[in-house]
């Protein structure tokens, strides 16, 4: 819809606000895993879900309604060059952060022996680092361009990365996490613009994709990473940093992301 609706110079920032949104909510929702009663952890996401139900009622343009013209063939449009690359790269970045993320708890409990309270607010600190992030990533993709925001976001997804594999102080671990989470949402919000800027025909077939292609992946890489981390955290951390690294040098090449 934002490819659809909007010109390609905001994108990025609406992207980030878009995504924003779901960090402000993260954020939102671990505070009240702390503090409200059990039940209304259920009961509030579902009035919200029926309250966002019933506003698309509202939303009555004729481009909200229509349906896509074109045909749904997800092989063919990932049988396009420039479209399966950016997909590979969506696959292989967010198999590595998830082979990480997935972990912090764990992480943090073994490493550091901190309990759930002092995990689950730097866990908020790092959501937070993601809501800034995202629009960091977003005022970059619009200005700088999707190229140069990527890599920004890479550089510091992988510095982060590679750090964790180093016994630092809890607090530089907190920084570190932070780093970690406005690193890969300033190159999330890079690749998520590149994807409204497929042509019309191509581009809900993409947006389909791109979510599966990210569950998929994660999913994944949290599952190959127990044999890794079972072993070792600081070298299964050390590892997939210099893996993201290595990504970087051939961005460009496998994605052409147009700036």
């Amino acid at each position: 819809m934002i490819g659809d609706f909007f010109n390609k110079d905001i994108r990025g920032r609406l992207i980030g606000t878009y995504f924003g949104c779901s960090f402000f909510a993260s954020v939102v929702g671990m505070v009240c895993m702390g503090t409200a009663h059990w039940r209304w952890l259920y009961l509030i996401p579902a009035l919200l879900g029926a309250a966002t139900a019933l506003s698309w009622g509202f939303f009555n343009q004729p481009l909200v309604n229509q349906g896509h013209k074109g045909s749904i063939n997800y092989l063919h449009v990932l049988s396009k060059p420039a479209v399966r690359n950016v997909f590979l790269f969506i696959f292989a970045v967010s198999f590595l952060y998830h082979a990480v993320h997935k972990w912090y708890g764990v992480f943090l409990t073994r490493e550091y022996g901190l309990d759930k309270g002092a995990i689950s607010i730097i866990l908020i600190i790092a959501a937070v680092g993601g809501l800034a992030g995202q629009h960091i990533g977003g005022y970059l993709s619009d200005k700088k361009g999707r190229l140069y925001a990527c890599y920004v976001g890479m550089s510091g997804l992988a510095a982060g990365v590679m750090l964790l594999s180093i016994h630092f102080p809890v607090l530089l671990i907190v920084i570190i996490l932070a780093v970690i989470a406005i690193g890969w949402t300033i190159s999330h919000n890079s690749v998520s613009t590149v994807l409204t800027d497929f042509p019309d025909h191509d581009r809900p077939v993409v947006a389909g994709l791109n979510s599966a292609v990210r569950f998929i992946s994660g999913g994944l890489g949290f599952t190959i990473s127990k044999f890794f981390v079972a072993q070792s955290f600081n070298l299964t951390f050390l590892g997939i940093g210099v893996l993201i690294l290595l990504l970087i040098f051939i961005i460009e090449d496998i994605i052409h992301i147009k700036n």
